[in-house]
């Protein structure tokens, strides 16, 4: 009996080691969106790139895909008709709100006012196509021309480019729908930097003003002494005019 006892912890101590554990399946984790907190939030083509290929939009979110140094590498743009994007953005330019993302990117269309031009570069020398007044685009983000001017980074056609900011109808990207969370990090007011405690301070505020009101009684007096003083009538001037006669 004892035999067959160890035998059998023998067979399944070796099942242990054959057979491995069932683990259990995890989902897979959600994307971790990071949000833009500014108007000035570049988005590169590159870590390297000198430029950014435009700046993304205020309170919207970007995905973050993977890292390299100081700069998130993120994804950015899904929606259909579209061509989602991925890129590098500083870290620094970043915040990790940790809220429920469900709309992350500004869902846009723009309308063409003017026949404009599609230009492959920042510097509009390298056209890609023209483009016909009232047609749509969507609009990635801006940018600014070597002249100055505002462009578009957009989406027409299958084809990204830019095009001037004159030729586009005028539009508003409103601020996504999640609380701007990033707004309330602002540092709380520093303490005063006094030795002085509450107690002290209110015990000095109190004999301050036992102090004031002496002062204020004594200069009452004096007021109201001085004052008698004056309307008293002058003894050496006054005479009786029977004395004459």
């Amino acid at each position: 009996m004892k035999k067959i006892l160890v035998f059998l912890f023998i067979i399944m101590s070796l099942s242990k080691l054959i057979i491995p554990p069932f683990i259990t399946a995890k989902a897979s984790s959600l994307p971790t969106y990071a949000r833009i907190i500014d108007n000035e939030t570049p988005f590169y083509d590159s870590p390297f790139a000198e430029s950014p290929l435009f700046f993304l939009p205020y309170t919207y979110y970007v995905e973050i895909i993977g890292e390299q140094n100081e700069f998130y590498h993120v994804a950015y743009f899904g929606y259909s008709n579209c061509i989602k994007l991925d890129g590098f953005v500083p870290k620094n330019k970043l915040f990790l709100d940790g809220l429920a993302v469900s709309s992350p990117y500004p869902n846009v269309k723009v309308t063409l006012q003017n026949l404009t031009t599609l230009y492959l570069d920042l510097d509009l020398t390298n056209p890609i196509v023209h483009v016909f007044a009232s047609r749509t685009i969507y609009p990635y983000g801006f940018n600014y021309s070597k002249d100055g001017s505002v462009v578009f980074y957009v989406s027409y056609g299958g084809e990204l480019g830019y095009v001037k900011e004159k030729d586009v109808a005028p539009f508003v990207i409103e601020n996504h729908s999640n609380p701007l969370t990033f707004l309330s990090t602002e540092q709380t007011p520093t303490p005063d930097n006094t030795n002085v405690k509450p107690a002290e301070n209110y015990k000095s505020l109190k004999t301050f003003i036992i102090i004031a009101l002496v002062f204020a009684g004594v200069i009452g007096l004096f007021v109201a002494f001085k004052t008698k003083t004056d309307k008293a009538p002058n003894i050496e001037g006054y005479y009786d005019e029977n004395e004459y006669e």
